[in-house]
């Protein structure tokens, strides 16, 4: 008995060690959404409530391009194809109220075809199919469900040949290591946005890659937290590169890919951080930077002067008092 309990005494100090140390076991949520949504039924909720004027924009948008028949920006290499994301919430939404919310899984559904346009060497906005995909997951067929998560699944050896955290020429605090704003190919090297909301979304979907999105989400689990925290936490709220490029990708991304761990394995890596550490502190920095005349941020180095919409997308998932008023900021920003 004595013996036994010795033995449960050193597994637990073993465990916590591990955990210290970033090795934290993890569990993937078995139903979807799990990127960014934590609770469809709170979210239709609040799309009657708070957030009734946003949601008719996402829905307008959704339904013209239900219209169209197609998912506008979708060839623009540069372009935030946002169709993507107005049909898949649309559709979450709308199911979630019993409505028609077929009808935009459907003109995904028909814009991905045979899922070329999602594995096209040459430039896909893989990340964000990779949220559509998530958001829609209930609307595939099991069939739909590989051949979509197969051409997702081939992303994840993109530049490193391997489907792991290498940080191959490039380092945390560099924004092609994380991945652009639009989520495509150029000025991206490891990825690491786009393969975590690959990873996570067609795990256990029965694909060929089922693998290699265990093999990235073990190093993603072993390595940002005994890495990548402790990086940012000596970087402080300010991107290495300024705000220009930090606004071109990191300023957005990261948090984009911080909340995506948080909503798919409940593990909180912005609590890991230092008051200090990036992007918990960035609030602050945009707005240090910013000049009050205007709303702009100051023209310096590579910043252009722009008002700073790309945070302003990636606020809400911050949680803190400045980040909501970049966030109710954003809404006019991003409409103008």
């Amino acid at each position: 008995m004595l013996r036994t309990l010795l033995v449960r005494c050193c597994l637990a100090l073993t465990i916590t060690f591990l955990n210290a140390r970033g090795q934290e076991v993890y569990h993937i949520k078995t139903n979807h959404p799990r990127l960014l949504i934590e609770d469809v039924r709170a979210m239709a909720a609040r799309c009657e409530g708070p957030l009734r004027d946003d949601y008719q924009i996402v829905k307008q948008r959704a339904d013209a391009a239900v219209w169209r028949g197609g998912i506008e920006f979708i060839s623009n290499a540069w372009s935030i194809p946002e169709d993507l994301m107005n049909c898949g919430l649309a559709y979450l939404v709308e199911r979630e109220r019993g409505g028609d919310g077929r009808k935009y899984a459907d003109v995904i559904i028909k814009q991905w075809g045979d899922g070329s346009i999602i594995s096209n060497p040459k430039g896909s906005h893989f990340g964000y199919h990779a949220l559509a995909y998530d958001w829609i997951y209930d609307a595939l067929t099991p069939e739909q469900r590989v051949r979509y998560g197969d051409a997702l699944g081939s992303w994840l050896r993109f530049f490193t040949d391997k489907p792991e955290i290498l940080l191959k020429y490039g380092h945390w605090e560099y924004n092609q290591t994380w991945g652009p704003i639009h989520l495509n190919i150029m000025n991206c090297r490891d990825a690491l946005t786009q393969k975590l909301f690959i990873a996570l979304t067609i795990s256990g979907a029965g694909t060929k890659y089922e693998n290699d999105a265990r093999t990235f989400l073990d190093s993603w689990n072993k390595r940002v937290p005994a890495e990548c925290i402790p990086a940012f936490n000596r970087m402080g709220g300010v991107w290495s590169e300024s705000y220009g490029h930090g606004g071109y990708g990191p300023a957005t991304v990261i948090p984009y890919a911080f909340h995506a761990w948080r909503t798919a394995t409940s593990i909180d890596l912005f609590q890991q951080l230092k008051p200090w550490g990036y992007p918990v502190e960035e609030p602050r920095w945009v707005a240090y930077t910013m000049m009050p005349h205007n709303e702009r941020t100051a023209w310096i180095d590579d910043g252009d002067g722009a008002k700073p919409s790309a945070f302003a997308r990636a606020a809400p998932m911050l949680r803190d008092g400045l980040s909501q008023w970049f966030s109710e900021r954003g809404r006019d920003w991003l409409r103008e």
